[in-house]
């Protein structure tokens, strides 16, 4: 699954907001914030079952970062993995 997701550092903090749900997530470091943001998108996009399958296998979550007050380049995508892959 792929997100939009910006990221601004605020007060020496990195936050990460996605743009295609009301998700965030925020750290000292930009690869803190994007981490804290897929926590943030599994959170959402999880259902909770009764007995979930045993094999179950979590999509991969990509986050393109379209606005970063950082020094990488806006258009370069920033792939970030779920959990137990």
């Amino acid at each position: 699954m792929r997100f939009r997701a910006t990221l601004q550092q605020v007060d020496g903090r990195w936050l990460a907001t996605c743009l295609d749900m009301e998700a965030s997530g925020e750290g000292s470091t930009r690869q803190a914030a994007l981490d804290s943001l897929r926590t943030a998108i599994d959170e959402r996009e999880t259902v909770e079952a009764v007995a979930p399958p045993e094999a179950s296998r979590a999509p991969r979550v990509e986050l393109l970062v379209v606005g970063d007050d950082g020094d990488r380049p806006s258009d370069e995508p920033i792939e970030v993995k779920r959990r137990g892959e």
